[in-house]
C-alpha cells in the first residue's frame, strides 16, 4: 500500500492523528485537536477532537488509535509504517478522548511520524479492509486495482472539507 494511488485513498477514506499540510509539511491536527509531549520526547499525549466519527457511526476513540497503531507492529505485518510502531513502548487510553504515548526512546518527530498516511485510524477490532474510516468520503464501490467510488461523508467533524457530494479514484 506504498504509493501515490493509496496515499490520495487513504486521505479521502481515513484520518491520520496529525496531518502534515504544504510543501512545508506545515502539522495540522488531525483526529488529534492537540498533542504535547514530554519526558525528552518520551511521552506524547493526543487529545482527540470531539464529535469525529467512522462511516458506520460509531465515534473515534483512544482505543481506535491503538488498536490502529498495533496492527503496524504485529508480527507478520508488512507495513512500509513498522519501524515507527515498533519505536511504541506502550499505549494507553487514559480517557476515551485521551491517548498517551511511550516511545522506547525520545522522538520530537514523532507527532510528523503519525502523519504517515498508512497510520490512518480504523475501528477497533478491524482485521480485514473494509473501507470504514472516518475520513471525509465513505466507500460506496471498491474494486482492488480498478476504482474507488465514495460519497461524502455527512457526519465528517471538519467543517472546511468535503466540498464535492461524490469522488471517483
Amino acid at each position: 500500500f506504498n504509493s501515490p494511488y493509496w496515499a490520495v485513498a487513504a486521505g479521502t477514506i481515513f484520518n491520520t492523528l496529525v496531518e502534515a499540510h504544504s510543501p512545508a509539511n506545515e502539522l495540522r491536527p488531525g483526529l488529534a485537536r492537540a498533542w504535547e509531549g514530554s519526558d525528552g520526547g518520551r511521552r506524547w499525549v493526543f487529545d482527540l477532537v470531539e464529535g469525529a466519527t467512522f462511516h458506520d457511526g460509531r465515534p473515534v476513540t483512544a482505543a481506535d488509535v491503538i488498536h490502529s497503531l498495533r496492527i503496524h507492529d504485529a508480527e507478520d505485518s508488512r507495513s512500509n509504517s513498522r519501524s515507527i510502531a515498533a519505536g511504541i513502548r506502550a499505549m494507553t487510553a487514559e480517557s476515551p478522548s485521551r491517548v498517551i504515548i511511550d516511545l522506547a526512546e525520545g522522538n520530537y518527530f514523532f507527532p510528523a511520524m503519525v502523519s504517515n498516511y498508512p497510520l490512518c485510524i480504523i475501528p477497533e477490532g478491524t482485521t480485514v479492509f473494509d473501507g470504514i474510516g472516518s475520513g471525509p468520503y465513505r466507500i460506496t464501490r471498491f474494486a482492488p486495482g480498478e476504482v474507488i467510488e465514495a460519497e461524502r461523508h455527512e457526519g465528517y467533524f471538519k467543517p472546511e472539507a468535503a466540498w464535492v457530494d461524490r469522488v471517483v479514484i
